[in-house]
Order: C-alpha cells, then structure tokens, then sequence
C-alpha cells in the first residue's frame, strides 16, 4: 500500500510539473523538451532513493516508466508469470538476483614492526575488487612485492624465480614487461599474461598464496575517487550464479591504488616512485619479501536474495512482414540508490538522461506510427550492477515474446544531458555494420544535430566504453549498435548528479536523432547489412 500511495503522489508531481515550451519544435514536433524535463525531474528526485537495483526507488522508477508507457500507447512487451502457469505480457521483465553488501568491517592494516607502526587502509579508499571477486577472509602475513606476478617461460621471464610466496600476501604491478620486440610479450599489445583477473591471481593462488592485490589498471587507477561511493555500494549476480564467499578455495583478490602502494612501500628498500620509474624505462621491476611489514586483512560480506527488472515496451510496426523484426531502443533506468549516511545518488545523467530520451522516442512513435518494422522499448535494469538487466534480456534461456534474431539493431543512450549541447560521442556504429555508421551521420547531418567525436570508439581507448553499458550484451550476438553518451566526469558516480546541471537541449537533440535513426532503419526494405566483426 506504501509503495503504490508514493507510486500516486510521484505520478500526480510529475504530471503538474510546468515547463516552457521545446526549442526544436519547427524541426521535429514530435520531441518535446517539456515532456523531457518533467519525466527527468521526476526520475532523479530524492523520492525515488537513487533507484538502485533490487530497491523500493527501483520498482517506483519501473512503475512510473510503465505508467507512461502504457499512457502513450505502448504495448506491455514481457512475460509475467500468471497463478495458473499461462504466460501473460507485461511490461515487468523481472529477475532474481543475489545482493552482496561489503560490511563497514572490511580493512586492511598495515603494521611494521620496526617502527611499530600501523597504518589502516580503507575498502573503497584504498582498495577494491568486484562482484566476481568477493570473498570472506580474516588473514595475518607477510608481504611479498612479485614484479608483475608473471611466469612466462615462453619468453625466459619469471618474477617468482627467486620468491618464496606460500603463505603470504602477493602485491603485484598491473600489466607486463614492455618492449619494442614484437616478438617479446607481443610488443607494446598486451597479451593475456596482463590480466590480473584471469592468469595473475590464478598464477599467484598455484604458489601458495593467501592473497593478492594488484595495482589497478589506468583507467581505474586514474578515476579511482569517482569510484569509491561505486565500489561501496551492494554488488549483484545472478542466483544460480552466486558462490560461496567463505569457499577456502577462493583466494582473495583485490585492486589498490597509488596511495596504497606508496603507504605499503615507504621506509621498503624499494620505493613506489623508483619502481614505477624502472618500468617507465622498460627494465625489469625488482622482487623482494617486504621486510619487517605484515598485513591484516579482513573483508566481510553479506548475501540477501532480491529482485530486479526490465521495463519493456513495443509499438507494433505497421508493415504485416516487417513487424516481426525490431529496433530495439534502450537506456538503463537504476543509479546508484543512497550510501552509508542516506545522501540520494539522483543520477540524473546517468543514466536518467537516457531514460528520458528512451521514455521521449517511444511517445513520438506512439504518435506518428511511421514505422514499418516494430521499435522495442526497454529500460534495463541493474546495469550499474555489472549490466545485468541487459545481460539477462539477451540470454537464450529467459523467456521472453521474441527471439533475440528479430532485432535488427540496438541503439543505447547512456548518459546524455551534460556537456556541449553541439557534440555528443559516437560508440560502436560501424564495429558491425558500416552501414548504420553511414545511417547515423548522414541523418546528423540532414538534422544539423551534433559534430561526432569517435574519441572512444577507437579499439585502444583506455576506458574501453563500449564494453561497459548494455548495447554491448546485444553487440556480442552480432546485432548492430550504437551508443550515444556525453562523456561527463566532473560529477559521475557522485551524489551531485542532479538536474540543475542538466543540459535539456542536449537531451532534446539526442531524442530527436535517435527517433530519425530508428525511423530510418525501420522503414528499410532490408535489415542492416553486418560486416564487421
């Protein structure tokens, strides 16, 4: 009865919300900025707690976009599971999920026994790891500094050569030896010996180590302070996919950054800043048993079923043979929720922004019916929770009203409100299909929206964008997509999120492309031509 009264007092808030009149009318009146800013102040309002998934704002949130979907005309598109076994539609795409909570009592302390001094380093301020990575542990030992914690008798190179590591912490460097011989750890690419994840900590667990901890790779080490609020929020898997935290097997794994390593190295016959110049020139770094200091480590957790969702939509194609294939069009609607002392992450970038736009698309095609094939609305959910909702939407095991096959493409606006309101970044376009690359721009450039920046498209950016929000769990099932986002750092993972520091018009443009977009590849005689990879 709560949930639906606050449900009734959103709904009747946002509806009264006045706002001035669209700035795009003359070129689309289809998209308006009213609708826009009156959806956006809704959905990043305190009431609606951060809408983190498995959470009262997230079924609130879920609730709401079903409301306006069902008001603007558009057809519940998911299976809901009826008292007598029949599969219904419904716009609830729900899924049940394991919640793991990081417990205040996770730490590390740092003791030397020269100075007897102890230095306390902190979950989330100085070292972090995630969802996969969870383990209960409670450990007392030495340390070990391994190089990269790489063994690569290929290439005559072993840090642990000379190290006795059972029974200890391993700290390692992140990446691997670099060189200008492209037959030496393939040259300046990274090969699999990089990973800490999947040959490092395995590498350091057949040794005997208690634990490692690795140096976090750039992109993470660079942005470490806009994760921290990130990393101390609950992380989520999938039931049936959660393992046991308190497995003996499950060697405990962790990502540091530089604080960490500068603490953990001072007074050490090798300092963090000599070490890292070392590498800087391509030599080896140094391996040695770091005297006189020991750790105590501790990470405590705690696992609660829950439930998140989808939020799922379609308006009918009008063709009677192309309305069986879809554009399917998305953003993630759930944030962050609240922290330890209740301050609401609002996320009205990220990804409200997006959620609007969505929310704004499907109204215009509601009301212009201009679309041949069938556009898929869905608002995923529990992305920030490691894209889950998209994940689970795309698995050929979850029942749903339509094959995976019938989507012709994928279009993802994640974060889109911030910023030059004249640019916005292009991810993905032509990875699978130099035609809706094509598309795409020649639209833009009808329309006059935007100048592209492809920045992160390119295959070595750092930040590795594209695998990072949903259009990405489509895009590995060969489906073209594309991902219109608006790079914005300055409050991102943060409480200060909010919607006075919108840019609507930005929001209103992106709407306006995407709706052509998908318009055009709606109304093509042929699917998308796929020729890439």
């Amino acid at each position: 009865m709560k949930l639906k009264l606050a449900f009734l007092t959103l709904f009747f808030f946002a509806a009264c919300s006045p706002y001035g009149s669209g700035s795009l009318d003359n070129q689309n009146p289809l998209i308006n900025i009213n609708t826009i800013r009156a959806n956006l102040q809704l959905l990043s309002s305190d009431e609606l707690e951060g809408r983190e998934a498995g959470t009262r704002g997230e079924k609130l949130a879920a609730m709401y976009l079903a409301s306006q979907l069902r008001q603007y005309g558009v057809k519940p598109f998911a299976y809901s599971n009826s008292r007598d076994g029949v599969d219904s539609l419904n716009y609830f795409m729900e899924f049940e999920a394991t919640k793991i909570s990081i417990l205040p009592a996770s730490y590390i302390m740092i003791y030397d026994s020269l100075s007897k001094k102890e230095t306390p380093m902190t979950y989330g301020q100085y070292f972090v790891n995630f969802h996969d990575q969870l383990v209960n542990c409670n450990i007392q030992a030495p340390v070990v500094f391994a190089g990269f914690g790489i063994t690569a008798p290929e290439y005559n190179y072993d840090d642990y050569a000379e190290l006795n590591v059972k029974g200890k912490i391993v700290i390692a460097l992140d990446g691997e030896p670099q060189t200008d011989d492209e037959n030496y750890f393939d040259g300046e690419i990274q090969s699999t010996y990089s990973s800490a994840q999947f040959y490092k900590r395995h590498r350091a667990k057949e040794l005997g180590a208690k634990a490692f901890i690795v140096l976090a790779y750039d992109g993470l080490r660079s942005k470490w302070d806009d994760y921290i609020d990130y990393f101390r929020t609950s992380k989520m898997v999938f039931n049936g996919e959660y393992f046991n935290a308190d497995d003996p097997e499950r060697l405990p794994f962790f990502y540091a950054n530089n604080k960490f390593f500068e603490n953990l190295l001072t007074g050490s016959e090798h300092s963090y800043d000599s070490i890292r110049s070392l590498v800087s020139e391509k030599k080896d770094p140094p391996r040695f048993d770091i005297k006189y200091v020991n750790f105590k480590l501790r990470m405590d957790t705690k696992a609660t079923s829950t439930k998140a969702m989808n939020v799922v939509g379609i308006i009918e194609g009008r063709d009677d043979k192309l309305k069986n294939e879809f554009v399917a069009i998305g953003a993630h609607f759930d944030h962050l929720g609240t922290n330890d002392s209740g301050v609401v992450f609002n996320g009205a970038d990220d990804d409200g922004s997006g959620t609007v736009a969505v929310l704004e698309v499907a109204r215009a095609f509601s009301r212009s019916h201009d679309n041949k094939r069938s556009i898929l609305i869905v608002f995923h959910g529990a992305e920030e929770k490691g894209l889950l909702g998209s994940e689970y939407l795309t698995s050929e095991s979850t029942a749903k009203p339509f094959q995976l096959s019938q989507i012709v493409s994928q279009i993802n606006i994640d974060m889109v409100g911030r910023e030059s309101a004249d640019s916005i970044y292009v991810i993905g376009s032509g990875r699978l299909s130099s035609e809706l690359k094509t598309l795409n721009e020649n639209i833009n450039r009808k329309l006059k929206l935007f100048t592209f920046d492809y920045t992160f498209d390119a295959d070595d950016d750092p930040n590795r964008y594209y695998y990072r929000s949903d259009h990405y769990n489509y895009a590995r099932f060969g489906i073209p997509v594309v991902f219109f986002f608006d790079g914005m750092t300055t409050d991102y993972h943060k409480s200060t999120d909010d919607i006075e520091k919108i840019n609507f018009p930005k929001i209103e443009k992106t709407a306006t492309l995407v709706y052509n977009l998908a318009q055009k590849i709606a109304n093509q005689k042929k699917r998308l031509k796929v020729d890439g990879k």
